[in-house]
């Protein structure tokens, strides 16, 4: 149950570690993307035993940087009082999924959420630290794919983390035609997720 008190990407991460326990899960893949990336590697640092391999979808494990946070600020303070309201929220939408039904389906989710409860979880993204020199404790194996278009979370962050990984890292950048919003859609994404993997699991049962 979210209790809108402020909270971390720490938190998130203690969080799935969590839910990984009442699931029963053990040892775990950790796929995420965007800032579900960041609490991948957040996860991965303060449980190793547990992430058993890392996906990542445009990650970074850099601070916010100032366009990303002057865009969020903007955005929250409209979402927060008003609601995702359609002439400013409908494009982000569009950018963000695959089909004209699904921005749709994803625009009735957003209004009907809490709306207003955002700026906790806003905050955190907005804060969040550096920890750049902490991807070195990483030692699962760790794939980077990353939009050669990033705005907010440029190319050469996600390859930071490829390259400071201590454990069997691969970095893939794909070019897209629009802000890494929509890349997690592009099925090149999930091609290159589903062909790493096998080979990768096998080595570390």
């Amino acid at each position: 149950m979210y209790d809108q008190q402020p909270c971390t990407y720490e938190d998130a991460a203690r969080d799935v570690l969590g839910l990984a326990d009442h699931l029963g899960i053990g040892r775990f893949v950790f796929v995420g993307e965007g800032q579900g990336a960041v609490v991948a590697l957040r996860t991965a640092l303060l449980a190793p035993d547990r992430v058993r391999v890392l996906a990542l979808i445009g990650p970074t494990a850099d601070a916010a940087l100032d366009g990303e946070n002057d865009a969020l600020v903007a955005a929250m303070d409209i979402w927060c009082t008003q609601g995702p309201t359609p002439e400013i929220f409908e494009p982000a939408a569009q950018r963000a999924t695959a089909s004209a039904q699904a921005a749709t389906e994803l625009m009735a989710r957003w209004r009907a959420s809490a709306w207003r409860d955002y700026r906790a979880a806003a905050n955190a993204l907005a804060t969040r630290p550096r920890f750049v020199e902490q991807p070195p404790k990483i030692t699962c194996p760790t794939l980077v794919v990353h939009s050669t278009r990033g705005i907010f979370v440029p190319m050469f962050l996600g390859k930071e983390v490829a390259d400071n990984v201590s454990g069997p890292s691969r970095f893939v950048p794909i070019e897209t035609g629009q802000h890494a919003i929509t890349f997690a859609f592009d099925p090149r994404v999930a091609a290159e997720i589903l062909a790493w993997l096998p080979g990768i699991e096998d080595r570390t049962e």
